[in-house]
């Protein structure tokens, strides 16, 4: 009766809903025992559990107010085990009815009215008007058209596309050196949730294929939802700049001929070797590119692979004037590898090859670009567009970007794991936006957001030498440490009523008031 229903997010929706454990077994009837012996388990035991306890969780989530529908388990959008051309040729039918319509946030973006601040960015998900349909129907309203070319491109040689292991870390933004990383088809060790990595190689149908399907794409989009094409220019490896910049401006007019109102320029594919892979490393060109492009009277979005501090803060000042904003991040270049007889090899053949991964380990990365991005747009006072990408699995990791500066957030390899992951988004925001009350953890993360945004600004207005700043910091996470022990407190009395959380200038004058103790 429930074999579609997918018991496992389903299960930490609950507890979200809920706050801890215990308070849910006590909402829901559940012997806590059993309740975390449920969680214990992988969403392959889960489906061998005896009827009546699958119907234990589905009764208690239906009690929470949680939509189960939500949660089934969907057509899948992409076969890694087939071809890009096979796939291209696959249907994932339309998506289910939904039992009460989403609501309208109209967020402006991009001097639009959007439904949502969520959507889905440029991949092979995108590739098709069908799977556009599917997505926009189910509550991605900005996405990206995967990118195209001015003329046909074939993918790389099969296969293209690995699922990552439950050993795969997440990155660290700071590390230099690109990891290598395990993976395989899926199975228990190598599955989506932990990760993907593909080597596709930016392929596209010819113009006369792309052009009318991202037509036919734009006629699938309800009011206030938005479809953005992305492009990028094509040249051999020796090729002129004036070269690559005709090819932009050869894309750019069969784009606009198609209908494209914005165009999202692809400056960061990690598995292509031509000039176009990096060309966020090279901001001069892109400032030609876009001038070029700019006489097309279209609105231009950057797409760039991760940058640190300095040169992003370089990056954006080049270009601002040119473009109406930017998408951070793109996949992050690594080595893969597969298993083999008597050690890892590489996955495509030739060591040292690289390919791009995406999903939960790139999620600090696309977090650090996003907030510095927009961090330097605050200082400068520019009013660009932030879409946000890179990591984005669970309904919480959007409000995580929103909370950072983004304006729109998209994802990707979430919907290589949840097919209807958009509508669960939804599902989110929505209650978001009809009550202001937020669960145990969202209050948690909301304090710890605006506790490190107090520690920061106390630095920079107090600091100067280390006992200082060792004085601000011994401060702080003693009034966080507090205010932790009265909420957890809290949370375990049972029924919660809502209160409001401390605000960056709640813990700035707590803080400040414990120094001047000292």
């Amino acid at each position: 009766m429930y074999s579609d229903i997918r018991l496992a997010p389903l299960l930490q929706e609950m507890k979200t809903r809920a706050g801890k454990i215990p308070r849910l077994a006590v909402l829901i009837n559940v012997d806590e025992r059993t309740l975390r012996m449920w969680f214990s388990k992988s969403e392959d035991q889960l489906r061998r559990l005896h009827q009546d306890s699958v119907e234990q969780i589905v009764n208690g989530a239906t009690s929470l107010g949680i939509r189960v529908e939500l949660f089934s388990q969907g057509p899948p959008l992409w076969d890694g085990s087939k071809s890009y051309e096979e796939n291209l040729q696959l249907d994932p039918g339309p998506p289910p009815d939904l039992s009460h319509p989403q609501r309208d946030h109209r967020i402006s973006f991009l001097g639009r009215k959007i439904a949502s601040p969520f959507g889905a960015s440029a991949s092979v998900l995108t590739s098709t008007s069908l799977r556009v349909r599917f997505l926009a129907r189910t509550g991605a309203d900005v996405i990206v058209y995967k990118t195209v070319r001015s003329s046909r491109m074939k993918p790389h040689p099969f296969p293209n596309l690995f699922d990552c292991s439950d050993i795969t870390p997440e990155l660290d933004p700071d590390q230099r050196r690109p990891p290598e990383i395990r993976v395989g088809e899926e199975s228990d060790t190598f599955r989506p949730v932990y990760g993907k990595i593909d080597r596709y190689g930016m392929p596209c149908p010819a113009p006369e294929i792309w052009g009318p399907d991202f037509a036919a794409s734009k006629r699938e989009l309800g009011p206030n939802q938005l479809l953005i094409l992305s492009i990028v220019g094509t040249a051999g490896k020796d090729a002129s700049d004036d070269e690559l910049i005709r090819d932009f401006v050869k894309v750019g007019e069969y784009a606009v001929g198609a209908g494209a109102e914005v165009l999202e320029l692809n400056l960061s594919c990690p598995n292509r070797s031509g000039p176009e892979s990096v060309l966020f490393r090279n901001p001069r060109l892109v400032v030609r590119i876009c001038h070029e492009l700019g006489k097309l009277r279209v609105k231009l979005l950057l797409k760039i692979g991760f940058l640190r501090g300095k040169e992003l803060r370089e990056f954006f000042l080049e270009t601002a004037s040119h473009v109406d904003g930017y998408s951070a991040i793109n996949t992050v270049p690594v080595v893969a590898l597969r298993d083999g007889q008597g050690a890892p090899v590489p996955a495509w053949g030739a060591p040292g090859l690289q390919a791009g991964l995406s999903g939960k380990p790139i999620l600090r990365c696309g977090l650090r670009c996003v907030q510095e991005l927009a961090k330097t747009r605050e200082q400068e006072r520019a009013t660009k567009a932030l879409i946000g990408v890179g990591g984005v699995t669970t309904p919480m990791d959007v409000k995580t970007y929103l909370d950072s500066g983004a304006d729109v957030v998209q994802a990707t390899t979430a919907f290589f794991i949840d097919p209807y992951f958009a509508m669960r988004v939804r599902n989110f925001l929505d209650a978001r936006l009809s009550s202001s009350r937020l669960t145990a953890e969202e209050e948690a993360d909301a304090a710890r957001f605006s506790w490190s945004r107090a520690c920061g600004d106390l630095e920079k207005e107090l600091g100067g030498n280390p006992a200082t700043l060792r004085a601000i910091r011994d401060a702080a996470l003693q009034d966080f440490v507090e205010w932790e022990g009265r909420h957890n407190s809290a949370v375990g009395l049972g029924v919660r009523r809502p209160e409001s959380t401390p605000s960056i200038d709640d813990f700035k004058n707590r803080i400040r008031a414990k120094l001047s103790k000292h």
